[in-house]
């Protein structure tokens, strides 16, 4: 079977009398239109075999590939390291992957004519936004997936434009470091292919009863800062449904 992911492609054969699972490089020879797109390119450095036990059940099977999968990136956000030599492409690049992940499915919500004047509405600081995690080191490939959409949201409405770190004094960084794992766990179980459940994730990150892993509630660190943390998450969250009512759920999940 083969699969595509955001321009990456794998093709996956299983066979079942060896007990392998194959992840191989469908594109080898594929035409490129060098005007319109990034080349189609194999997700992996290179093939990648998994043997798994012949007499393992269904529910094995998919455990075991499920980490092989996850150990080799392929559960992750494709990143694209762009070598020193080559350093200049880096801002094309990025325009490239916006043009052809994002943007693209603001079009397919709002319709060509329409889009541009929904990103208008968001402002420059929202369009900002959007591009500065691709802006990172390795580039992000925008792509809807869950678990790293999460990471994104828990950066965003938690951790870099809430009022915590003005906070950040009341609590070690190892500390904070775990209130931001926290955050993530809590985020998490509301992220889903086909869009976020704000509702869900703004209880999950104002609730009165938020503890780290160890059981300390979060209100008793942050003490008399906790009201104002909370009053930005609420902000925060505000700006991200309004993005998800303008440009639609799969762009918001891609722009994280």
């Amino acid at each position: 079977m083969e699969f595509e992911r955001s321009g990456f492609y794998i093709n996956v054969c299983w066979d079942s009398s060896t007990g392998e699972l194959i992840v191989e490089d469908p594109t080898e020879g594929w035409e490129w239109d060098v005007d319109s797109s990034l080349p189609p390119l194999f997700a992996l450095d290179e093939t990648l075999t998994i043997r798994l036990p012949a007499d393992a059940s269904q529910t094995q099977l998919c455990h075991e590939t499920r980490q092989a999968f996850a150990a080799s990136g392929l559960l992750d956000a494709t990143r694209l390291i762009v070598q020193d030599t080559h350093e200049s492409l880096g801002t094309s690049m990025v325009d490239l992957l916006l043009v052809e992940h994002v943007w693209k499915a603001i079009d397919a919500y709002r319709g060509r004519e329409d889009a541009h004047q929904a990103l208008a509405f968001l402002g420059e600081k929202f369009t900002w936004r959007i591009s500065s995690g691709l802006r990172a080191w390795p580039l992000i490939v925008p792509a809807a997936i869950p678990a790293a959409a999460t990471q994104g949201i828990a950066e965003w409405c938690w951790r870099r434009e809430s009022d915590v770190e003005g906070w950040h004094h009341k609590v070690t960084n190892l500390t904070m470091a775990r209130a931001n794992m926290a955050a993530t766990r809590a985020i998490l179980p509301h992220v889903h292919p086909e869009g976020v459940d704000w509702p869900s994730v703004r209880l999950a990150l104002t609730s009165s009863g938020r503890c780290l892993a160890n059981g300390q509630p979060l209100q008793d660190l942050f003490e008399e800062g906790w009201p104002q943390i909370i009053a930005s998450i609420h902000r925060e969250v505000d700006v991200w449904q309004r993005a998800e009512d303008a440009i639609g759920p799969d762009a918001v999940l891609r722009a994280y």
